[in-house]
């Protein structure tokens, strides 16, 4: 469970939480900000940047329906909400019952379609805390 490793947050939009219905696909992956690296000869070093760790989750796009994904959407593009990748709010986890904040981390792809519908591969969102 993320909640455990990270901190209690405020999202900056936090009018109405980004519910999403259960679907059969997310990923979750976790970890520290670190790199490693090996001088000439020399045994490999680890730098870490922080002690949060970072948690990103990618909901897959063909497990929402159609009207859950309008609401995606306007999260994305709402100046007032995510706009973009600019602002946190909050999430709720369908499976762990948790509101995190959360962000957008890409931009929004889409494959059109010859009936005229689109669809996008994949929402990544980055965890940064839980409300």
């Amino acid at each position: 469970m993320m909640k455990t490793y990270l901190p209690q947050k405020t999202p900056e939009y936090s009018d109405v939480t980004l519910v999403l219905p259960s679907h059969s696909k997310i990923d979750q992956t976790g970890g520290l900000n670190q790199f490693q690296y090996k001088p000439d000869g020399g045994a490999v070093y680890t730098v870490t940047l922080g002690t949060v760790p970072e948690y990103f989750v990618t909901l897959q796009w063909k497990h929402i329906e159609d009207l859950d994904k309008q609401f995606v959407e306007d999260y994305y593009f709402n100046p007032l909400k995510g706009k973009g990748m600019a602002r946190t709010f909050g999430w709720k986890h369908p499976i762990e019952e948790t509101v995190y904040v959360v962000r957008f981390t890409g931009n929004v792809q889409e494959t059109l379609h010859p009936t005229g519908r689109f669809s996008l591969p994949s929402i990544k969102l980055k965890v940064e805390g839980y409300v």
